[in-house]
């Protein structure tokens, strides 16, 4: 029971994050009409506010909404668990291919191991395709040949495909069946054994597809709409009565008791507190439509990774991240350094370098320089290090963000403290720096101030 209590009092994920916007927004107009049916309704007005109510009484259950949204949340949780069921793993793959290449010579094993990576990598490109989380952990190819799902030139061919084609999970799995072929040439492995791994890779080129077909194809618009749209007439009609019922009032038209607290005391039970099933279905129906975004109960597809990319993404295995910190790494891939800001503070791991393909010299030399650090060209405001609220990646300064392909608008500047050994009055940061001088023997910024006598 203590467990079942901890449970529910678990926030993300939770049916309370999940509608604790609509419960707000219902309480206050609640409270609103029920002070304006109480204080501010004038005596015109409440009889037929009253007999709006009772109308709303009446035909609540007009709709039947259990019978509908019954039909609905078995498609959708049916569908929710089919998207699972799809979803392509490469462990069974992986016990095809070494049981078909049980040899331990160094043949076999680079066989095995390129399979296996090109089972991996379409793995991954098609839940690239799939989920928000794992694009933003592969966004380019030169990520998948960070993380060893890819070699440099085996990049350029699937950049030179994907200008026409857009979905090339199957190149891998293709290239996977040509090493099994040339293995079944060379006597490696059996008729048996390729025909087993063959089926193996076709089903679970089958298994990629179906994942993303069944991402493409949603639940009719319509129905949905139909679902949704009875929901807040049912919500709205519950509104209305309850707007009504907990003022603790009588209900009169035109001097005749039309139904008094005793006849609202048996529905009140049922209609009093938002907690009845209407209140909150649909909203989960609704998100689980999806289950490959961004929302707290979705399917999470990045479990730790074991490649330099990442410290940056935050998705390190824990042995791999204290193994490097362990030995002192200060350059633990390509564009990430460790630069320190000032001599008195330690230093930060930050994007340092324009990715290899971009082609400006310009751009790519002024974000390698180390910020804080001014030259002849240096600018404090684009110098700063900047933090990307859409990747969520920490920049030197803005032209690294800007080679990176970072939106301009989505970043963040940090904030810059003016710091002076005397008391400088009447001067705001972007007027001292305006005319200051950049003193090398010092390692700071000065500025002259002359007094009348010159």
């Amino acid at each position: 029971m203590l467990r079942l209590f901890q449970r529910k009092e678990a926030w993300r994920g939770s049916v309370y994050k999940l509608v604790w916007q609509n419960l707000a927004i219902w309480l206050a107009l609640y409270y609103i009409i029920a002070l304006w049916y109480r204080q501010g309704m004038g005596v015109h007005w409440r009889p037929k506010f009253e007999y709006i109510c009772r109308y709303c009484d009446k035909y609540i259950d007009l709709i039947p909404l259990s019978f509908v949204l019954g039909f609905y949340v078995n498609l959708v949780i049916g569908r929710w668990w089919t998207m699972w069921d799809l979803l392509p793993w490469p462990d069974n793959a992986a016990f095809y291919v070494a049981s078909s290449f049980p040899g331990s010579d160094e043949k076999s094993r680079i066989l095995r191991r390129t399979v296996v990576r090109y089972i991996n990598c379409s793995s991954v490109h098609t839940k690239c395709l799939l989920s928000q989380r794992v694009r933003r952990r592969f966004p380019t190819m030169e990520h998948f040949v960070s993380a060893g799902l890819l070699t440099e030139p085996e990049r350029k061919i699937i950049e030179t495909l994907s200008e026409k084609h857009k979905k090339l999970y199957y190149v891998p799995l293709l290239w996977a069946t040509l090493i099994m072929t040339r293995a079944k040439e060379d006597k490696l492995v059996s008729e048996l054994q390729w025909k087993s791994c063959v089926d193996m890779i076709v089903d679970y080129r089958n298994r990629c597809s179906r994942s993303l077909h069944i991402e493409i194809v949603n639940i009719p618009l319509v129905y949905s709409q139909v679902i949704i749209l009875s929901l807040r007439i049912q919500n709205m009609r519950h509104f209305l009565l309850w707007g009504i019922l907990v003022s603790f009032i009588s209900l009169k038209a035109f001097g005749t008791r039309v139904f008094d607290w005793e006849d609202i005391k048996g529905s009140a039970q049922s209609h009093l507190c938002p907690n009845n099933a209407s209140f909150c279905a649909g909203r989960d129906e609704e998100l689980l439509g999806s289950p490959n975004n961004m929302l707290d109960g979705d399917f999470d597809m990045t479990p730790c990774f074991c490649d330099m990319e990442c410290l940056r993404y935050g998705d390190c295995c824990v042995d791999f991240a204290a193994q490097h910190w362990g030995n002192g790494d200060e350059h633990l891939s390509d564009s990430h350094a460790c630069l320190p800001l000032q001599e008195d503070l330690d230093t930060v791991f930050m994007v340092s370098k324009c990715p290899l393909s971009y082609n400006s010299e310009d751009m790519s030399s002024k974000c390698s320089r180390s910020p804080g650090i001014p030259n002849e060209d240096y600018t404090y405001l684009l110098d700063l290090p900047v933090y990307s609220n859409t990747s969520k990646h920490l920049y030197a300064n803005f032209y690294c963000a800007i080679c990176h392909g970072e939106d301009l608008k989505e970043l963040w500047r940090w904030n810059m403290t003016l710091a002076c050994m005397t008391n400088v009055v009447g001067y705001s940061p972007e007027e001292f720096m305006a005319s200051a001088e950049y003193t090398r023997g010092t390692l700071g910024w000065t500025r002259r101030f002359w007094n009348n006598s010159g």
